[in-house]
């Protein structure tokens, strides 16, 4: 568990500390096991890397050979601190602070009587002198719970607070970017795998937090309530990064100034990755709902769908936050056409990616983006090809800053038959119009480029408009079109663009902001790049 105190300064004081001292600490009521705010513990054994307090009140509880049984417990745990925890998480993530406030390079840990379902817990606050923080201890340390006997899990949870420190000190200190708690934790959650405790599976944390994942997996990524959902959440979504992006991803979040999903993206840019937060999102709920070991329930599964019988779906989510609906079992009928009309108050704050199964056994991920001028998913065929689709709209708008308790969006989708094709684009000589035309409908702000293939592309500002100085000299906003709003809308939008002055294939792809604010983010460097 992580406790975050903010501040300004980090002045340094010298503590020294010999085996045997006995010191007064303050402790937090949350997570200690009856409540206290200070606890006294001795110094009872000395490593390379750090001083080993034990809870006095603990230690007067042991019998003399309980105590040396104790004693040694705690020197193995020292041992694999100094040379693995240590030397492995310091390698991979950075440096905690050293020497830190106290100007000591040693960390101090005490074990103590915590609550039984608390493994340990790191506040930052002890990282300050007592000026800026009154409950301070003046010291790199964090406390673990003494009643824990089992080495393999006493070290996970020792692996997991000291990346916490870490943390502290590569975000707060060194770049002066405080940091999302659910990435912290994941990061957290993810030394645990690094230092191998994970392994075997049978009675590990990951064995744990999936159990709980299976029955809360609609819990959202990165709103935090500090309860078991959202540890499950952050260590299965740090595996997934780890095992398809490269473990180096995780590290690198903490190697950027960056807070939350933005970091994220910074980390995989800085290893040459063109995908970003949003499509990283999508592939987890892929990959989720095909995880044999997970077993996925839906969300809602939608069987025997017939011509005449419309289903509506209405629900609300917060950022993040997955969802799986099931469309299967489609009843014998005329239309053999899906239609999917998606709608929110807040469209463009949706994705919405969706999994079609065949009955041939392929499964083909395809994504939508909903907005004003496109609401609407086709799939045809739907009785001789496909046995089932997965539909997993997620909200993506906030990036970072998240709280305890996040604000859901309302959306819903209305699923019918139809036995009309698709809606073919209009041919530009039909509607007096030219590939590269800039258009706007009456009554409408908003400017589109459009293509002889029936897409069209908002253009923001100028400096969009600049990708198209290859059309001509034609200008951007000097020469647009005045179109009704059904040509407008006969044109499906779209959101990749390249650079026709350059032509250098990079693909980029337009992330709306708001209706008037957007950013060009680039996802491919050629198409076939693209295509994947």
């Amino acid at each position: 568990s992580l406790l975050v105190m903010l501040s300004t300064s980090l002045p340094s004081l010298v503590l020294a500390d010999n085996l045997g001292d006995t010191n007064s600490f303050f402790a937090d009521i949350t997570y200690d096991a009856f409540g206290r705010n200070q606890i006294t513990a001795s110094l009872r054994h000395i490593s390379v890397h750090a001083y080993f307090y034990i809870e006095d009140e603990v230690w007067n509880n042991f019998s003399t050979i309980e105590r040396e049984q104790y004693l040694t417990f705690a020197k193995e745990l020292a041992t694999e601190f100094d040379n693995r925890i240590y030397p492995l998480e310091t390698s991979f993530f950075g440096s905690e602070p050293n020497p830190g406030v106290d100007n000591d390079p040693r960390v101090t840990i005490v074990l103590s009587n915590l609550r039984s379902s608390i493994g340990g817990y790191f506040n930052t606050g002890n990282e300050y002198r007592q000026t800026d923080s009154a409950y301070s201890n003046q010291r790199e340390m964090f406390f673990l719970n003494a009643y824990i006997s089992s080495h393999r899990r006493l070290s996970a949870f020792l692996a997991h607070e000291f990346q916490h420190m870490i943390s502290f000190n590569q975000k707060e200190i060194i770049r002066h970017t405080p940091e999302d708690v659910w990435l912290n934790e994941l990061r957290s959650e993810y030394a645990v795998t690094l230092l191998g405790y994970n392994e075997p599976y049978q009675g590990s944390t990951l064995e744990r937090r999936t159990f709980v994942f299976s029955a809360s997996r609609s819990d959202s990524l990165t709103e935090w309530k500090n309860e078991s959902p959202d540890y499950a959440q952050v260590t299965l979504f740090g595996e997934f990064l780890a095992e398809k992006y490269g473990p180096q991803i995780i590290a690198g979040t903490l190697k950027n100034s960056s807070s939350g999903m933005a970091s994220l993206d910074d980390a995989l840019a800085s290893f040459g990755l063109t995908i970003r937060h949003e499509d990283v999102f999508a592939n987890w709920l892929y990959e989720i709902y095909l995880n044999d070991t997970l077993k996925i329930p839906p969300t809602r599964v939608v069987t025997g769908l017939g011509d005449t019988a419309p289903v509506s779906i209405e629900d609300q989510v917060i950022d993040w936050q997955g969802r799986w609906y099931i469309l299967s079992d489609f009843a014998y009928g005329n239309n053999a056409n899906l239609v999917i009309d998606f709608s929110s108050p807040s469209l463009l704050s949706f994705r919405v990616p969706y999994i079609i199964f065949y009955k041939d056994d392929r499964a083909e991920l395809k994504n939508f983006y909903p907005s004003n001028a496109n609401k609407t998913i086709f799939i045809s065929d739907i009785m001789a090809n496909i046995d089932r689709i997965v539909i997993m709209p997620f909200k993506k708008d906030k990036l970072s800053g998240f709280s305890s308790n996040e604000i859901g969006t309302a959306f819903s989708m209305l699923i019918s038959r139809t036995s009309a094709d698709a809606v073919q684009p209009p041919t530009l000589e039909s509607l007096n119009l030219h590939e590269g035309d800039f258009i706007r409908a009456e009554g409408d702000q908003d400017v589109y480029i459009i293509n002889s293939f029936g897409y069209k592309r908002i253009v923001l500002n100028s400096s969009i408009c600049l990708l198209y100085r290859h059309l001509g000299d034609r200008g951007c906003f000097s020469a647009v079109k005045i179109v009704s709003p059904d040509v407008r809308d006969s044109f499906k939008t779209s959101n990749f663009y390249t650079n026709g002055e350059t032509n250098n294939g990079v693909i980029y792809e337009l992330q709306l902001i708001d209706n008037d604010h957007g950013r060009l983010v680039k996802i491919a460097n050629n198409f076939a790049e693209f295509e994947k």
